[in-house]
């Protein structure tokens, strides 16, 4: 391997910096966003984020799943509304969100996030003892990252009054299930540093994607540049593994995602499971 370990480490060395930094200036601006005596807009709180679909998609290195059941265990049911009844009127029709639903809509994005981030670390902590050394460090300090930014994503549910919610076997801050399907042949080939770097691969690139799509259904510029600067560090990480699979060819470690969302979970018709 051709690749600089010095210059690897400087590059782990930012990824840290940058992390730390972005979390430790995220809880105050959440919190100053959601508190009843802060004094942001009803406006801000009231913007529309669009009316997406509840149906996702999902595609992860060449599989195509059943995306609805990626998102399944992020949504609460949804409460028993009375209607009233005013009276014989002209019936219409609109595209905008209640604030109640964008406050569900917000809920689901971040419990999204924070079901691929929950899956990322268990998957590195499964598989980094098959990793060589130089791997095997950087997925350890990659799961310590995801499993700070799943925290960042729990507190924020909570601040948001987000519940803990199951759909009969999975709580929403463990990894989703259907996450785990989608990606059950590369888990299975990750015996070995190549098989491990190619897990590695899929789970920041499906994780930065979505947070690069999801964005746009986020009600909140706090919340949107949360998700923007989690994406932001998980794109680094993709170049730092692209750097390890193709050392002699710089070009392909540059950060591409945020041109990217195809394999972002995002709205779309459901289909069957397809191979590559």
């Amino acid at each position: 391997m051709t690749l600089s370990r010095d210059e690897m480490r400087r590059e782990l060395d930012a990824i840290k910096r940058e992390h730390e930094a972005d979390m430790a200036g995220r809880p105050g601006l959440l919190r100053r966003l959601f508190d009843p005596e802060s004094r942001v807009p009803a406006e801000m709180r009231a913007a529309a984020a669009g009316a997406p679909s509840r149906r996702q998609l999902l595609t992860a290195g060449g599989l195509t799943i059943l995306g609805a059941a990626v998102v399944s265990a992020c949504v609460e049911p949804p409460e028993e509304r009375q209607i009233p009844v005013t009276g014989a009127g002209k019936e219409t029709t609109t595209t905008s969100m209640s604030s109640a639903d964008m406050e569900a809509m917000n809920l689901t994005v971040l419990r999204v996030g924070q079901s691929i981030e929950a899956l990322a670390v268990q998957q590195y902590e499964a598989v980094v003892g098959a990793a060589d050394a130089e791997l095997a460090d950087v997925l350890t300090l990659f799961a310590e990252q995801h499993q700070e930014h799943a925290q960042s994503l729990s507190d924020t549910i909570t601040s948001l009054g987000g519940e803990p919610y199951q759909d009969g076997s999975q709580a929403w801050d463990k990894p989703n299930p259907a996450l785990l399907e989608a990606l059950a042949e590369p888990i299975a080939l990750a015996t070995d540093n190549t098989g491990v770097l190619a897990l590695a691969l899929i789970l920041e690139n499906v994780a930065q994607q979505t947070y690069t799509y999801q964005v746009k259904n986020l009600s909140e510029p706090e919340l949107r540049a949360a998700a923007m600067s989690i994406g932001g560090i998980e794109a680094r990480h993709m170049a730092v593994l692209l750097g390890i699979e193709t050392p002699d060819t710089p070009t392909a470690q540059a950060p591409f995602p945020f041109g990217k969302t195809l394999d972002a979970v995002k709205e779309g018709e459901a289909v069957e499971v397809v191979g590559s």
